[in-house]
């Protein structure tokens, strides 16, 4: 997928988590930007027992929908490298 920069009121909010298999751990961010690409939320999260790839970017998709919520937004871009977890609920919801 191509990276879709956000319209003058879209946010887009990035997501993406990182894992360490050795010792069951892994790492999320999320980033939302307007237009203008300024940061207007950032968060990065720390995990325990989360060790499988799938889960800890499960995860982390689900705060990034829900950072639009919480930000009262109506239109949201929603980008992360996890294919699968996007293409699940995207038919899941009919997004």
């Amino acid at each position: 997928m191509k990276c879709v920069p956000p319209t003058r009121s879209v946010v887009k909010i990035n997501f993406d988590a990182a894992i360490d298999n050795h010792q069951s751990r892994s790492g999320s961010r999320i980033v939302a930007r307007n237009a203008m690409r300024e940061v207007l939320v950032s968060r990065s999260i720390l995990h325990d027992d989360i060790g499988f790839v799938f889960a800890a970017k499960a995860l982390v998709f689900s705060w990034a929908v829900q950072t639009g919520v919480e930000m009262g937004l109506l239109e949201d871009i929603i980008e992360g490298d996890s294919l699968s977890i996007i293409k699940k609920v995207s038919v899941k919801y009919m997004l």
